[in-house]
């Protein structure tokens, strides 16, 4: 599905704000009046796996993800991705399906339009990771960033 003309002007993104580890809503609120006082939507994301440890990436970037479809498939808005701490490991990996030239080759307008990282690691597309505590840290990259 198709939102919107390329040629009409866009309504600004909403801000997609992903918290770092332990990090509840109350830490990340303050962050999201400045946009919000300007009129961007704004949504802050507290990640599951904070402050549990029965959860993991993958309940992360599944819960970012969900939100996400809703911002930009269903309401068709872009996102600016901000992005602090741990939150940028989980914010990257699910990046990847809705980066503006993929989401242009499925014939829509909306995408995540820019990744801004706050004290966080910038996660290149196709990357392993591993957690020092599990081995030795590295990161492997074999290709562009998400």
């Amino acid at each position: 599905m198709k939102h919107g003309n390329r040629n009409a002007p866009k309504a600004k993104p909403t801000i997609v704000i992903v918290a770092g580890a332990w990090h509840t809503p109350i830490y990340i609120a303050p962050l999201a009046t400045a946009p919000s006082s300007q009129s961007y939507p704004t949504v802050p994301l507290a990640l599951p796996t904070s402050g549990n440890a029965n959860r993991g990436l993958i309940n992360d970037v599944a819960m970012i993800t969900s939100r996400w479809e809703d911002v930009i498939g269903e309401q068709g808005r872009d996102v600016v991705l901000v992005v602090h701490s741990y939150g940028g490991i989980s914010g990257s990996a699910a990046a990847g399906p809705f980066v503006r030239s993929v989401r242009e080759k499925q014939g829509k307008d909306s995408s995540v339009v820019a990744i801004l990282s706050m004290t966080s690691l910038a996660i290149p597309k196709d990357t392993f990771y591993a957690a020092g505590d599990r081995g030795e840290a590295c990161v492997v990259c074999d290709g562009g960033f998400a």
